[in-house]
C-alpha cells in the first residue's frame, strides 16, 4: 500500500470505536464495572459499603513506561508499547490516555500487549482530535480501556500472572510520515491528563483507584506541575473524603525521531 493508501487507511480506523461482544448496552455495562473505584471515589455524603468492606491494599510504587524506537525511517510503521513495570500489585483495569501529532505519526490500530493478551477479556480503543472543532491543531489522543475479567456467561478468568507486572499491557501501531517537513524532527508520545481516571489502573477487586505519582518526559525531563494536561492527576482528585485514589506509578512518556 503506497503512503497516501496507509494514511486513507489510518484515518478510517480514527472513525472507529471497538465496541465489546453483545453491542452498546454490553460496553456500557463493561464500563461501570471496570470504574467502580471511580464512581466510589466520587460517591454521595454517605459512607460507601464498598469502603466499609473492601480489603485493606499494600501499595508499591511501580512504573508506566511507554517503550518505542527512538529512531523510525519516514513512511514506515512502528511499535510503541505501554509497560508496566515494578510492581506486585494485583490489577483488574486500565484506562490509558495518550497524545500525538496526527501530522507526524499516524495511529493504525492498538491491541492488548504481551502480559494481557489472550488473558485479559476486553479492550475498547477510542482515538480522534483533542479540539474536534479546530481544522488547524495537530494534537490527537488514543484512549484505551481495558477489563481483565468482564464475568460474562462463560465465566473463564485471566490469569494471576497477567494481572501484575512486569510486562506489556498494550500495543499500538504506528507509521510515520514521509512528508519531508517532518525529517529530522523528534516528537513526543506522551500520557495526557483531563479527568481523574485519566491514566489509571483499578486494583482486582475494582474498590480502589490506582493512579500517578510523578511523571517524566522520554528524556528524562520532570514534567512540572505548571503542565496541567500532563503533570498527572489534579489534586482536586484526592480531595475526597471517601475511597479516594491512591498515587501508585511514576509515569515515563516517549519521543519518535523521524530519520532524515
Amino acid at each position: 500500500m503506497d503512503h497516501e493508501g496507509k494514511k486513507s487507511a489510518g484515518r478510517e480506523r480514527h472513525k472507529q470505536k471497538a465496541v465489546a461482544p453483545g453491542g452498546r448496552n454490553a460496553h456500557i455495562t463493561i464500563m461501570k464495572t471496570l470504574f467502580l473505584a471511580l464512581a466510589v471515589m466520587l460517591g454521595s455524603s454517605g459512607t460507601s459499603v464498598m469502603a466499609q468492606t473492601a480489603a485493606p491494599l499494600t501499595v508499591t510504587t511501580g512504573r508506566v513506561v511507554i517503550a518505542v524506537d527512538s529512531l523510525v525511517a519516514p513512511g514506515t510503521g512502528f511499535v510503541a508499547s505501554v509497560w508496566l513495570l515494578d510492581t506486585t500489585m494485583m490489577l483488574g483495569g486500565f484506562n490509558l490516555h495518550l497524545e500525538y501529532d496526527h501530522n507526524a505519526l499516524v495511529f493504525d490500530s492498538a491491541t492488548f500487549g504481551a502480559l494481557t493478551k489472550g488473558e485479559w477479556e476486553y479492550l475498547a480503543v477510542r482515538t480522534g482530535k483533542l479540539t474536534s472543532g479546530d481544522s488547524l491543531a495537530v494534537a490527537s489522543f488514543i484512549r484505551m480501556v481495558g477489563l481483565a475479567d468482564q464475568q460474562d456467561a462463560a465465566n473463564r478468568h485471566p490469569s494471576a500472572r497477567s494481572q501484575v507486572g512486569p510486562g506489556e499491557v498494550a500495543r499500538l501501531y504506528f507509521y510515520a510520515t514521509d512528508d519531508r517537513d517532518f525529517r529530522g524532527l523528534t516528537l513526543p508520545l506522551r500520557f495526557r491528563w483531563g479527568k481523574c481516571d485519566d491514566n489509571s489502573f483499578s486494583d482486582k477487586s475494582g474498590h480502589v483507584l490506582l493512579v500517578g505519582q510523578s511523571l517524566v518526559e522520554g528524556d528524562g525531563r520532570a514534567i512540572v506541575a505548571a503542565d496541567s494536561t500532563h503533570a498527572g492527576p489534579r489534586e482536586d482528585c484526592f480531595k475526597r473524603r471517601y475511597n479516594a485514589p491512591v498515587r501508585a506509578f511514576d509515569f515515563r512518556n516517549a519521543t519518535v525521531r523521524i530519520g532524515e
